[in-house]
């Protein structure tokens, strides 16, 4: 009984911190554009980026997938928001692993 209350407390463990990972990596990875700082905004806030994604992408995977492949090449021709792209300009490819960005945006979906 001991060995699986053990086992259990492991497991939960990891998986508060594989769905805390998702945020940890946001703040790290995307806060700092997306986030205003001190009122002074340089990217859309991500509740809009999140609200348009989602509209056109509800489906968990199909999510994940737009965002993974938008945050790798971003192109002003299949950009779902316009209006932040005349705004801000086109977000510069970002260089960042597949499996982070992955939970990233399974964070941003939740």
């Amino acid at each position: 009984m001991r060995w699986l209350l053990i086992f259990l407390s492991v497991m939960f463990s990891k998986s508060v911190l594989a769905e805390d990972s998702g945020k940890v990596l946001f703040n790290q990875l995307c806060a700092n554009c997306h986030v205003s700082q001190r009122g002074k905004r340089i990217a859309p806030p991500m509740f809009a980026v999140k609200q348009h994604v989602k509209m056109a992408y509800p489906k968990r995977e199909e999510f994940i997938h737009r965002i993974v492949g938008w945050v790798k090449e971003p192109d002003a021709e299949i950009a779902l928001m316009q209006g932040a792209v005349k705004k801000f300009g086109v977000m510069p490819k970002q260089d960042i692993d597949d499996k982070a960005l992955r939970r990233v945006a399974g964070y941003l979906y939740e």
